[in-house]
């Protein structure tokens, strides 16, 4: 069975990080805003970097810089649910507006 393309679903938390990376920012896993964004929402720095790395969005570097995996990030609300994905093909932009 064919399923149409959907772009990641993210939680708070990662819709934060999306935006500013998606904005051309970098985010060094040893700052400040890094570490108060974890606890604001109780997260486990492994497990909450894992998971953007299984949706394919975004990587640590060896000097800890969060980079994106995508080349044109776009992020976007959709039905109330937050969303990132690629938009190279203009395929994100097209989602949302569906």
């Amino acid at each position: 069975m064919f399923k149409d393309w959907e772009p990641e679903e993210l939680s708070e938390a990662e819709h934060l990080l999306m935006v500013w990376l998606c904005n051309g920012k970098s985010m060094n896993t040893n700052s400040e805003i890094f570490h108060d964004l974890l606890q604001r929402y109780n997260l486990d720095e492994f497990k909450f970097l894992a998971g953007l790395k299984a949706k394919k969005l975004v990587y640590k570097d060896r000097e800890n810089k969060l980079r994106l995996l995508t080349d044109e990030c776009v992020v976007g609300i959709k039905e109330g649910k937050l969303y990132a994905g690629e938009n190279r093909d203009g395929r994100m932009e097209r989602w949302l507006l569906k």
